[in-house]
């Protein structure tokens, strides 16, 4: 592995170790069924950290029994794991093709480490309607960095007791979601367009951070939260006049909220927001939604000091603060790259 993405990694890794409607994972019954691994290709040999070749072309079914560093196309033929103790490595420039309706479920580890110029496509094979995604169980660790990709159900589920869950600069369309926590999760400098309903969602027990990411277009709501912790900062959510978001953030419970320096645009609702208590959304633009603020739930002590309100400050009561409303638009609302 490169330099650079192995830093990436072992600092996500380390951080992890060192610490709206009700939208469940789509985690379904897919047990693995090939007791196989498949693997295939020509080695090219040369030091990858893990104490074996590296694989160019590879086939993976069931579990996979031993460490590797894969490159060229990984095609996933049938549901797969990688249990615990093991490392797959996906170096940049690979291609991830994934059979109709397969999952990969990680108990182990996953770095999927593509580049600037070599990004790491993700994809269903040719003719499918799409496969399930990437599963990161309790004690497993999943990192996507510098990927592209479309057409699955969920990129990135990180259940209760996962290690690391990173995804990082990534640009996806036509997905169903692109990242479900129930565990701390990060998805950084990413673009997502065309979606799911509810396709980044935050459960009981996550703790999801969105950073300098755009998330455009969705048939229902975009970022929706049924419990758990969420910050969202220096982000674009919601797309332009020509798009359609229902909610651009459907906040139906959480434990602790944060929107700060972003752009929540364009939605029907810009936020339905309720179960909340001390929720802070400061220094964000709303603008271009049918209504900014819609109560779906109790909210108490909620913090909504200077923000830009394009059509005013909304007519809510006293459980909302408005005070000290932007003048004009925040500058350094958005996306900081």
């Amino acid at each position: 592995m490169h330099a650079g993405t192995r830093w990436l990694a072992s600092l996500v890794l380390a951080s992890a170790l060192g610490c709206g409607t009700d939208q469940p994972g789509d985690s379904g019954d897919d047990g693995v069924t090939d007791d196989g691994d498949g693997t295939g290709g020509d080695g090219t040999g040369g030091d990858d950290g893990l104490g074996g070749e590296v694989i160019d072309g590879v086939t993976l079914s069931g579990e996979v029994s031993a460490s590797g560093r894969y490159s060229g196309t990984i095609s996933i033929a049938a549901d797969a794991t990688i249990p615990a103790g093991v490392e797959i490595d996906v170096e940049p420039g690979s291609a991830i093709v994934a059979a109709d309706g397969v999952a990969l479920t990680v108990s182990g580890t996953l770095l999927v480490t593509g580049a600037t110029g070599q990004t790491v496509s993700i994809v269903p094979e040719e003719g499918s309607l799409g496969w399930k995604g990437i599963r990161a169980e309790s004690g497993g660790s999943v990192i996507i960095h510098h990927a592209t990709g479309t057409r699955v159900a969920t990129l990135l589920e990180c259940h209760a007791g996962a290690i690391a869950c990173a995804v990082d600069a990534i640009d996806f369309e036509h997905v169903g979601k692109i990242i479900s926590a129930a565990a701390t999760a990060t998805l950084t400098s990413s673009r997502v367009v065309d979606m799911a309903n509810g396709a980044v969602y935050v459960q009981a027990g996550g703790d999801l951070t969105v950073s300098d990411t755009e998330l455009m277009t969705s048939q229902g709501d975009i970022v929706v939260t049924g419990g758990g912790r969420l910050l969202v900062e220096y982000s674009n959510i919601g797309g332009t006049v020509d798009t359609y978001e229902h909610c651009n953030l459907h906040i139906g419970q959480a434990d602790a909220l944060v929107v700060r320096y972003s752009n929540i645009v364009t939605g029907q609702y810009g936020m339905m927001i309720g179960g909340i208590d001390g929720a802070e959304i400061t220094h964000n633009n709303f603008e271009g939604n049918s209504t900014d603020i819609d109560p779906v739930g109790v909210v108490t002590a909620a913090d909504f000091t200077e923000n830009y309100w394009a059509d005013g400050t909304p007519p809510l009561g006293a459980e909302y603060d408005f005070s000290s409303a932007a003048s004009a638009r925040i500058a350094e609302a958005g996306p900081r790259q």
